[in-house]
């Protein structure tokens, strides 16, 4: 493999890509998208310069000498997301995957007669599903249940549930012991009724059955 090396500060590192190509080829698809996901992100007003870009990641993966470190390598490549609005979130995306679930819309834009009210992690319109990683574990401690800054947010974010199910989407929540296990995110996606095949799913990945 040619290895792609770079001079910073006086050091020799391995470029960007270079670096994810090969934590991918060496990681879980899970931990892999992760590390991709963030070296694309954007960020959501652009004010987050990605540090490599798609392209530059296949490119290093192609140079990988070991067949399955390859492979595993750009279907990392493949699927990342510079939108992805944390490594929960990415994460969570992965296990989705693996699972079977179908692919996801992201920061799905909700809208109702006022316009676009809403973003939601991950949406699927034709479904009438949308999906969230559960931020407020830390609202429902009773030390911050009794804050009026806590209980403002938490009448906000019902309001904000009311109306995105109003506009016709039915929202499915889970924690991070959930977003980070296959086993644990594909039992709550069947409870909620979503269709899954793991087999066409990890195919399209380019992951082996």
């Amino acid at each position: 493999m040619e290895m792609q090396v770079e001079r910073r500060h006086g050091l020799l590192v391995t470029s960007a890509a270079q670096t994810v190509a090969d934590l991918a080829g060496r990681t879980s698809f899970e931990e892999g998208v992760v590390v991709a996901d963030h070296v694309l992100t954007s960020g959501p007003f652009g004010d987050q310069t990605p540090l490599t870009a798609r392209i530059e990641i296949m490119a290093a993966a192609e140079r990988i000498v070991d067949a399955g470190e390859r492979s595993r390598a750009l279907a990392v490549a493949r699927f990342a997301d510079g939108r992805a609005g944390s490594p929960l979130e990415s994460i969570s995306r992965a296990t989705m995957a693996l699972a079977g679930a179908p692919a996801p819309e992201l920061q799905f834009a909700v809208h109702d007669l006022d316009g676009q009210f809403a973003r939601v992690a991950f949406g699927w319109p034709t479904l009438g599903l949308a999906g969230e990683v559960d931020g407020a574990e830390r609202l429902l401690h009773p030390v911050f249940h009794r804050s009026r800054d806590a209980q403002d947010r938490l009448a906000a974010r019902t309001q904000r549930q009311r109306r995105i199910e109003a506009a016709g989407l039915r929202i499915i929540r889970w924690r991070r012991e959930t977003g980070r296990r296959v086993d644990r995110m594909r039992e709550l996606l069947v409870s909620e009724g979503m269709p899954l095949d793991p087999v066409s799913r990890r195919a399209e990945l380019g992951l082996d059955a």
